[in-house]
């Protein structure tokens, strides 16, 4: 049982043993309960509605769900004598299995609620339309969907917005499902695509490295264009007027990192202190902020003598009084990955549709909705994360890991 989508979205991340998916059209936090079951179609869903078929057809919802075998079960539920409606989400599912659902539903209802006298006055309807996404192109229904995962650098509800475009635009450039699925954690996100149980995988280079090192290569699709750069710094910021001038004087001093396991305001910074002949043990004090927002306020308040930060928040930030003290080397952006097995003209197609974005009418909408500033993505090998290699594995050494 979930409150709202983020929970569902959680569970959905860790639990591969569920046998149906049961939620409200409507499901706080963001997104609907279409929604949430377009990202599992190999699951059975019933969403359930307080509103009669009449008036979601009035708001316009049928025609935004676009369910694929759309069941009314008038007064399946009657409590305080109100009825509602019921409108299973079969995903394909055949007459003779989607009787045998409302049967087993029926008989668990009848058994279970206990509200007066429960009667069952069930209306079956089946309309079999194409699936949401064939909407857009003749996808191939019969095979499975291709599962997009993504770490979960922001909220499971923001990502899956943010990816639902993407997905759209690659199933119809495939003729394939695109489902977006938001892993649990880093670690879940880095096994799953280093067991290949992710068709497409999007990354950051700390967790690719780390899932090349302990599983090996995977094939690479792209790795994104920011402001018209595939590779991104940080700055090493102090206060204007600060009379630190090198990093070998931060010892002794405060310093701000952002997330432990954050590539650009822990790791490459406590490198670039090591290089230095600074580490955190000569340092007076340190913490982990979270944010790189935290890291130049922390330091801007004068809490912290120094931090690293990404570009775009210097460039935020600067005017309020923050200089550069060292900038990091160029790191290569985030990429796409497929699993090992993905055929071959998938992986071809996948990957000439993502460099072909960029022309596309809506692909500035589509990357922007991942990334704002993103211009294009283009093509990717595994050496272009070597100096990042050589990073961690200096860090490895030295028993600090991501």
């Amino acid at each position: 049982m979930t409150e709202n989508a983020t929970q569902a979205l959680e569970i959905l991340a860790e639990e591969d043993k569920l046998d149906l998916l049961f939620f409200d059209v409507v499901v706080l936090g963001g997104i609907n309960g279409h929604e949430l079951a377009q990202q599992w179609l190999s699951l059975k869903a019933l969403l359930t509605s307080a509103f009669t078929s009449k008036t979601i057809t009035h708001l316009g919802k049928m025609e935004q769900f676009q369910v694929k075998g759309c069941i009314n079960l008038n007064q399946l539920f009657m409590f305080c004598h109100s009825a509602r409606e019921t409108y299973a989400y079969t995903n394909a599912m055949g007459a003779s299995d989607c009787h045998y659902f409302l049967s087993t539903m029926t008989l668990f209802l009848r058994q279970r609620l206990v509200c007066g006298v429960l009667s069952l006055i069930l209306g079956c309807m089946l309309i079999f339309v194409a699936p949401p996404h064939a909407l857009a192109g003749n996808l191939k229904t019969e095979q499975p969907p291709l599962i997009l995962g993504v770490h979960p650098y922001r909220s499971a509800v923001t990502l899956m917005e943010s990816y639902k475009p993407l997905a759209s635009y690659l199933s119809r450039k495939t003729g394939r499902i695109i489902t977006v699925k938001i892993s649990k954690d880093y670690r879940t996100h880095i096994r799953l695509i280093g067991e290949d149980k992710l068709d497409i995988a999007f990354m950051g280079p700390a967790s690719y490295v780390e899932m090349v090192a302990h599983y090996g290569r995977k094939p690479l699709l792209a790795r994104q264009v920011i402001q018209g750069s595939p590779t991104f710094q940080g700055k090493m910021v102090v206060r204007q007027e600060s009379t630190i001038s090198s990093l070998a004087e931060l010892a002794g001093k405060h310093f701000a990192f952002g997330d432990v396991a954050s590539t650009m305001s822990h790791l490459v910074p406590r490198y670039m202190l090591r290089n230095a002949g600074v580490t955190v043990d000569q340092l007076a004090g340190y913490r982990f902020l979270g944010s790189h927002d935290n890291v130049a306020l922390a330091v801007l308040m004068g809490d912290f003598d120094a931090g690293t930060v990404k570009e775009s928040i210097y460039k935020k930030y600067q005017p309020r009084g923050l200089k550069v003290l060292a900038t990091t080397p160029a790191l290569s952006e985030h990429l796409f990955v497929t699993r090992s097995t993905l055929p071959d003209e998938v992986r071809q197609v996948l990957s000439t549709s993502l460099y072909a974005l960029k022309d596309d009418p809506q692909g500035s909408a589509i990357m922007n909705s991942i990334e704002p500033g993103m211009t294009a993505w283009v093509p990717a090998t595994d050496a272009d994360y070597n100096n990042l290699r050589t990073i961690l594995d200096s860090l490895a050494k030295a028993g600090i890991q991501p």
